[in-house]
């Protein structure tokens, strides 16, 4: 990514420079054994550095249950999302989707039941979007999407489809906003949950469009 250091292994020049001073010491083969031992060394030990830093990165920025964004990074994505929309004057949905009477599947069959549906549903709705739509957990049984690029028509046709990709027997309930090119990242996420919420009340298993952003009028 632009804007970061290069974290990747460097060249070992302090291994060659070893392997000069061997050289120079012992003018024998022997050295060569000792020195491709330091360099397998070497490069062990900067795979797994390497490794484990993918993995934080991994940690800090995505759901370990589901393997989705988490809500921290959906909020980022979406704020990119935003302000590119405004660029490019480009439309931007987003999806909120809940679970339907996901506490009762707890209750009844045990949280390994629970997390289990919480990552077909993940596994599910992943297909069903875009590549460059992002889809997160965005907590307990609540999930969210950003969609690019979207108008409010597409978004009620992706809300359909992800509402239809629920695993059965289970349900879920959906709200869907579409940004006003002037409202926060904030106000747009709280249409899309009020609409959610309307879809609960409505009884469950549907989705939702949220009410045109209110204006100011001067």
């Amino acid at each position: 990514m632009r804007g970061r250091a290069d974290r990747s292994p460097r060249p070992p020049f302090g291994s060659l420079s070893y392997g000069l001073v061997l050289l120079v010491k012992e003018p024998n083969l022997f050295w060569v054994s000792r020195w491709f031992v330091m360099m397998g060394s070497f490069l062990i030990a900067a795979l797994i550095v390497n490794w484990l830093t993918q993995q934080i990165r991994t940690l800090a920025r995505n759901d370990s249950l589901t393997g989705l964004c988490n809500r921290r990074t959906f909020e980022e994505e979406l704020g990119r999302a935003l302000w590119r929309a405004e660029r490019d004057g480009r439309p931007v949905c987003v999806v909120m989707l809940d679970l339907d009477n996901f506490k009762k599947i707890n209750d009844s069959l045990g949280h390994s039941a629970g997390d289990r549906l919480l990552k077909e549903a993940a596994a599910a709705w992943s297909g069903q979007i875009r590549v460059n739509d992002v889809l997160a957990r965005y907590g307990g049984d609540e999930f969210a999407a950003v969609l690019p690029d979207c108008s409010l028509l597409d978004a009620e046709i992706v809300a359909e489809r992800l509402r239809l990709a629920m695993p059965p027997p289970t349900t879920c309930s959906i709200g869907f906003a579409i940004w006003d090119g002037k409202g926060s990242k904030d106000a747009l996420l709280t249409r899309a949950d009020e609409a959610l919420y309307r879809a609960k009340r409505l009884g469950r298993n549907s989705a939702s469009m949220a009410a045109a952003a209110m204006t100011n009028k001067s």
